[in-house]
């Protein structure tokens, strides 16, 4: 998307209510027409994890009581829930910390209450999906059945070219429900099948087109759904990544936030990127070429890039630390040289 204002997106998805927030690949924004394909989904939601399992068993009536809250008071974070006389809230050793947060967790992945917005700590607030999801959209009801075609071929438009395996995971689907309806697909002519070197037989969309060139340049999340799926990954660009943030620091190879660098229709390199917020720099601790690489055809369109991300995440400047083998070579193109 480039630097875009940020707030923009705010009133795009809280505002205009033409996209929403739900679990669809991941945690995810989505066009407010895919929230009811994922119902079925939804309805499989079960509560997690195992600390706030055990404290519904024995507080039977506490996920009705917030949803009767919420239908009364309106919009809420997890702050706002009150806290139980007597009874410890906090679940030790998981990402969602307490109890509060972890009830909104769970009504909003069973699709009961809806995303309005953020707080300034990032904080999701909530509200009765009935207000939030408009009408047409939330009153539709699909079959199961239906709604997967459907996924498929949303994720067929996104992919480009894919395996029956990509296409289950763009909407997190298993192999074997996205199968048979990727079959009635290709039956119907919707999607075809192709022969793709590395790659064997694979799939594209009746209606995708094959650009002349490729004239990208973009820092990907390591959230990206290319990046993320690393099967995918490593057939289309021969490219290996793994994730380590949540790695020992002496155990990582890379490095804690790693993006890659796609070049045209390469992906040519990969940077362990911070945000010095205090000294208002976007930090590269260290910057790799992948083989086959030259520096010199990557550092200009990686520190214009570079740039363009300091400048939407508001840092003044772009400083290159002196680790990997492509250091060098971008600190030169950071100073002009």
């Amino acid at each position: 998307l480039g630097s875009y204002p940020r707030e923009r997106l705010n009133d795009l998805v809280y505002g205009k209510k033409t996209w929403t927030e739900q679990w669809a690949h991941e945690a995810s924004i989505i066009p407010m027409d895919v929230w009811p394909l994922l119902r079925h989904r939804m309805a499989r939601h079960t509560p997690r994890p195992r600390g706030f399992q055990q404290f519904l068993r024995k507080n039977k009536n506490y996920v009705a009581d917030v949803v009767d809250q919420i239908r009364s008071t309106g919009p809420v974070a997890p702050q706002d829930l009150p806290r139980l006389t007597g009874v410890d809230t906090r679940l030790t050793g998981s990402w969602i910390g307490t109890v509060q947060r972890a009830v909104l967790e769970f009504l909003f992945g069973q699709g009961q209450i809806a995303a309005v917005g953020r707080r300034k700590n990032f904080s999701r607030e909530y509200d009765l999906a009935d207000r939030v999801i408009p009408a047409q959209h939330f009153n539709k009801q699909l079959t199961e059945h239906a709604a997967q075609r459907e996924l498929l071929q949303r994720a067929a438009a996104a992919c480009g070219v894919a395996t029956v395996a990509d296409l289950a995971d763009y909407f997190r689907m298993s192999i074997s429900a996205a199968r048979p309806r990727v079959a009635e697909l290709v039956e119907e002519g919707v999607l075809q099948s192709v022969d793709v070197e590395q790659m064997g037989q694979a799939l594209v969309h009746c209606d995708a087109r094959l650009p002349r060139s490729v004239t990208t340049a973009a820092l990907l999340s390591p959230f990206d759904p290319l990046v993320w799926f690393r099967p995918r990954l490593k057939r289309l660009f021969d490219f290996d990544y793994r994730l380590e943030i949540f790695m020992p620091s002496e155990q990582r190879k890379w490095g804690y936030y790693v993006m890659p660098f796609l070049l045209g229709d390469t992906l040519v390199a990969r940077l362990d990127i911070k945000a010095d917020r205090e000294n208002s720099r976007l930090q590269v601790i260290a910057a790799y070429k992948e083989p086959g690489t030259r520096a010199g055809d990557i550092t200009a369109p990686l520190i214009k890039e570079l740039r363009q991300l300091a400048g939407w995440l508001g840092l003044a400047s772009v400083q290159v630390g002196g680790k990997g083998n492509l250091a060098r070579g971008l600190s030169r193109a950071a100073r002009g040289k």
